[in-house]
C-alpha cells in the first residue's frame, strides 16, 4: 500500500469533500477516487458514504482513519530515527510562520544556521496563526512561529514571547503622537482589520465587545504587507503585533501606540512543535536557535517611545 493512498484517504476524511481534498493536495479528483477505490477492495467494505454535500466515513472508514494515521506517525518516526542514526541532517525543514516574525526572527535565525554545515533546505510557509496551528497539529510542517496561538490538544508551546498588539497609524494621524491610545478613541475612524485567518483579529474582536465598542471596519485585508500599506496611505488605522512594524519604526514611515486593554496589551508570539510527533535532529537545532532569539525578541517596546 503506498502512503500517498492514506495522505489522500485522511485529507478527504478531514475536508468532507474528493473535490475540496483535490484542491488542497493539488491532485486530480479523479486520482483521489482511484485510490480509495482500491482501498475498498482491498479491506472489502465502503470506507466512504457519498452525500449531496461530499463524503463521511463509515465506521470502517473511522477504525481505517485512525489506523492510518498511526501507521504515516509511525513511517515519520522511523525516518527521523534512521536520519538521526546516520547523522544525516540534510532535508527540508518545514516552517509555518506568521508573516510579521519572518524577517527580523525566523530569517535571521537561519542565517546564522547558514553558517554552519552542512546546508539544510527551508520550506517557509507563511500564513495567519491560526492556519499555522492547524499545519502543526496535522502535521503539515515541523515547527510554527505563532501570534498569540490559543490551546490546542495537539500543539505545544514550546517557548512564548510576550508582544503587544498595536495600533499602527499614519505619522501625520491625528492619534500619532500618543504612546497609548484607548480603543474608544478609534470609534468612528476606519480601521483596515487583518482576517479570521490572523489570531490579531480575534484579538481586537474580542477586545472591542469586552469594551461594548464597535469600530468601523473599512476593509478586510488578508495580509500584514498590506494592512501596513493601508495605514502608510493615511486610509485608516491597523491593528498587528508590534514586531511586524520594527522596521517602519525606524525608519518613521509609520506611527505605533500600545492599547490600553488587557487582552491587547497582553498578547504573545509563540514557537510550537506537535505535542507527539518528533521532528528531524535538523528541524530541533532550528528550533534550539530560534529559542535563544526569543529573550532578545521579547522587548519590542522601546521603539514605542521613538516612533
Amino acid at each position: 500500500m503506498q502512503t500517498s493512498a492514506l495522505r489522500y484517504f485522511l485529507e478527504v476524511a478531514a475536508q468532507g469533500s474528493i473535490r475540496k481534498a483535490a484542491e488542497r493536495l493539488h491532485v486530480a479528483a479523479s486520482a483521489i477516487s482511484r485510490q480509495i477505490a482500491i482501498l475498498e477492495r482491498q479491506f472489502g467494505g465502503s470506507l466512504l458514504t457519498r452525500h449531496p454535500l461530499g463524503v463521511r466515513l463509515t465506521p470502517a472508514g473511522e477504525m481505517f482513519a485512525r489506523q492510518a494515521r498511526a501507521t504515516l506517525k509511525d513511517l515519520e518516526q522511523v525516518k527521523s530515527d534512521i536520519d538521526n542514526l546516520q547523522e544525516q541532517h540534510r532535508g527540508a525543514i518545514r516552517i509555518a510562520c506568521s508573516e510579521g516574525a519572518v524577517a527580523d526572527l525566523l530569517f535571521a535565525t537561519l542565517a546564522d544556521l547558514a553558517q554552519r554545515p552542512p546546508a539544510v533546505a527551508y520550506d517557509v510557509m507563511v500564513m495567519g496563526s491560526r492556519k499555522a496551528l492547524e499545519a502543526v497539529a496535522r502535521e503539515h510542517c515541523d515547527i510554527a512561529v505563532a501570534f498569540s496561538p490559543r490551546p490546542h490538544p495537539d500543539v505545544e508551546v514550546i517557548r512564548s514571547a510576550p508582544h503587544p498588539t498595536c495600533v499602527v497609524l499614519h505619522p501625520g494621524h491625528l492619534l500619532a503622537k500618543q504612546a497609548h491610545i484607548e480603543l474608544g478613541q478609534l470609534v468612528g475612524s476606519p480601521v483596515g482589520m487583518l482576517d479570521e485567518t490572523f489570531a490579531v483579529r480575534d484579538l481586537v474582536d474580542r477586545a472591542v465587545a469586552s469594551e461594548g465598542l464597535r469600530l468601523q471596519t473599512a476593509v478586510t485585508i488578508n495580509t500584514i504587507e498590506a494592512a501596513k500599506a493601508y495605514a502608510r496611505n493615511g486610509l485608516g488605522v491597523t491593528f498587528m503585533p508590534l514586531y511586524a512594524v520594527r522596521r517602519e519604526l525606524a525608519a518613521g514611515t509609520l506611527k505605533a501606540a500600545l492599547v490600553s486593554n488587557p487582552l491587547l496589551s497582553a498578547s504573545t508570539v509563540g514557537l510550537c512543535v506537535h505535542r507527539a510527533r518528533s521532528v528531524p535532529q535538523a528541524a530541533q537545532d532550528l528550533v534550539g536557535a530560534l529559542s535563544t532569539r526569543f529573550d532578545a525578541y521579547a522587548q519590542p517596546t522601546a521603539q514605542i517611545g521613538r516612533s
